[in-house]
């Protein structure tokens, strides 16, 4: 009788044990989602927010890198579940193939992209026989070719150097102009010899920055990725409400004084939950207007191979639950 009560006790241990160490491994939290984000005002938020812990812990993991292309390349090799991206990068990588979701919309660019020159070019048409200086990406090339549409000139006009955001500086001096963006327009005008004749604010509602998320962790990570929705617009309620610290981060990173943070603005619409709702929910959300236009442009400029289709590439379970 004791032998058998041992055995009942020891079964009953064990499986008590298995119960505690299958229950443990099920519990175990989700990694962090990677979110790849490059130097740009419009992206600052999701920084801002991880710096003042406005994520739930551990959830998010803002990844820097120099530039888009490197962003786009991560995205690629799988070192990241989502990124910030213009909405035509994000275009061009689902028409490669990659399962990519949009769940926010950081901000509107209407001016804080440009075409900087050197001061004797004073009006488009003169860039003939002009190099320029532009990164590798779709929103280059729609900057370009809105730039050589208005000029009256094609492609060959002109003699086009790619350079990646992060030696725009550099490129500048060797050129005779580039096609940039925030903070670099802004260091570029305050140190270098450069005039602004065209920007993003000729195309409007063109340029148009995203969030994407891949498939496969809609599903896998759902907690992840409503706090970072709920994170980033905290931390728009403390840009919109100017707060001190959030202000003095955002300048900070971009390598801006408070003063030129602020004015960069005047050319970028950050986008919070309320613009979000309009821009991303309802029967016809009015992103799908500008996804349309953009299908037309990155196809006829050869950046699409087919036009893509609009409703299939928008989530927003998370921004119809999110949070300030």
């Amino acid at each position: 009788m004791l032998h058998y009560f041992n055995r009942y006790f020891v079964f009953k241990l064990l499986t008590v044990s298995v119960f505690f160490f299958v229950t443990s491994c099920s519990l175990k939290p989700e990694p962090p989602l990677r979110i790849g984000i490059n130097l740009w005002p419009g992206y600052e938020l999701l920084h801002v927010a991880s710096v003042l812990d406005l994520y739930e812990e551990n959830s998010i993991n803002i990844v820097e890198l120099s530039n888009a292309t490197a962003v786009m390349q991560m995205l690629r090799n799988d070192q990241l579940e989502g990124a910030a991206l213009t909405l035509d990068e994000a275009l061009t990588l689902i028409d490669e193939g990659l399962d990519l979701k949009i769940i926010l919309v950081t901000d509107i660019s209407n001016g804080g992209d440009a075409l900087l020159v050197k001061p004797e070019i004073e009006t488009l048409p003169l860039l003939k026989d002009k190099s320029i200086a532009v990164e590798n990406t779709a929103v280059g090339a729609i900057m370009l070719y809105s730039i050589l549409k208005q000029a009256n000139l094609n492609l060959s006009d002109i003699d086009v150097l790619p350079c990646t955001v992060d030696r725009h500086e550099e490129c500048f001096d060797n050129t005779d102009g580039v096609i940039t963006f925030e903070p670099v327009r802004t260091n570029l005008l305050h140190k270098k010899a450069a005039v602004e004749i065209f920007n993003s604010s000729h195309i409007p509602a063109t340029i148009v920055d995203v969030v994407v998320i891949k498939s496969a962790v809609i599903n896998s990570n759902k907690k992840g990725l409503q706090s970072l929705l709920n994170g980033y617009f905290k931390a728009h309620d403390n840009f919109t409400q100017k707060d001190e610290l959030t202000l003095q981060l955002m300048a900070a990173r971009q390598r801006l004084s408070k003063v030129e943070l602020i004015n960069s603005f005047n050319g970028i619409l950050m986008t919070g939950l309320e613009e979000n709702l309009k821009l991303l929910t309802g029967i016809k959300p009015d992103l799908y207007n500008t996804i349309n236009n953009l299908n037309e442009i990155l196809t006829t400029a050869k950046l699409l191979d087919t036009p893509i289709i609009s409703d299939n590439i928008i989530e927003n379970s998370f921004l119809l639950n999110s949070r300030i």
